[in-house]
């Protein structure tokens, strides 16, 4: 190997040094002011909360069962379609735009 080119990758090889050894600096810093800066003290027991919004068994168990039931059911209601020439390309184009304006 030529000197220029071992010359170049030992400076390659100590930038990639560097830059890994200030990502871990960096990081340490950062614990090290999460730690002396969190007023929260860390509890040997974790309260465990029922979520209040969560669905009791029994209307899981009726709501499984209806959509069960439904997707079951031979009786499927299906909506009407609409005629493809209601709206020509042209409006519907329009129509998106319009919407997308008004939020």
């Amino acid at each position: 190997m030529s000197i220029y080119l071992q010359k170049a990758l030992m400076i390659t090889l100590v930038g990639v040094v560097l830059v890994f050894v200030g990502i871990l600096l960096l990081w340490g810093v950062m614990e090290a002011l999460v730690r002396l800066t969190s007023s929260q003290k860390k509890q040997d027991k974790e309260p465990e909360q029922e979520d209040e919004s969560a669905i009791p068994a029994p209307q899981q168990a009726a709501a499984a069962a209806v959509a069960a039931a439904l997707l079951l059911s031979k009786d499927r209601i299906t909506l009407p379609q609409l005629e493809s020439s209601a709206l020509s390309p042209w409006q519907s184009a329009h129509r998106g735009q319009q919407h997308s304006t008004r939020k």
